[in-house]
């Protein structure tokens, strides 16, 4: 009797730690990477995100930023843009900082990153991955960078079915 309530209890501490291992150590459950061609796709959302080089190492003003989306050809894909404050949050891990930014991500600074969202006098919604704010700035002002696209749900399974 005493080695089924041991084996019992090493099953549920695996089933407890198998739900909330990636919470808890900075994933979110719903996304996965194809290493591939660069991406992180979000099962939930079905948005497809850009986490290549230029995701870490590219800044530029907020025009430039919306051009270099709109241009972007990345995994075959040429419909490209830049996130709205809402889809950019979603990415920002309330339990991490500097960068606060899910694990998942290969390549992110732990600075600020464009919206597509104009604000007041010429200004930006941007949020920073250094502790998840939101900052209001000048288009002029170099930031960084990291595009978005909505996928299909077919594209979606497609995808995860091709990284399994």
């Amino acid at each position: 009797m005493l080695k089924k309530i041991i084996l019992f209890s090493i099953f549920m501490f695996y089933i407890t730690f198998e739900a909330y291992s990636d919470s808890l150590f900075g994933n979110n459950l719903y996304m996965f990477r194809d290493s591939v061609d660069s991406l992180v796709i979000d099962k939930k959302t079905s948005l497809m995100w850009q986490d290549d080089e230029d995701s870490k190492h590219v800044s530029m003003n907020f025009s430039t930023a919306k051009q270099y989306c709109d241009e972007k050809i990345l995994g075959d894909y040429t419909d490209w843009r830049l996130p709205s404050v809402n889809e950019l949050l979603s990415l920002v891990d309330r339990h991490r900082s500097a960068p606060a930014l899910f694990l998942i991500f290969k390549y992110g600074v732990r600075d600020i990153y464009w919206t597509s969202v104009l604000a007041e006098q010429n200004k930006v919604n941007a949020i920073s991955f250094n502790d998840g704010d939101i900052h209001l700035l000048s288009r002029n002002d170099k930031k960084f960078v990291r595009c978005v696209r909505n996928a299909s749900k077919v594209e979606v399974n497609e995808r995860r079915r091709l990284n399994l």
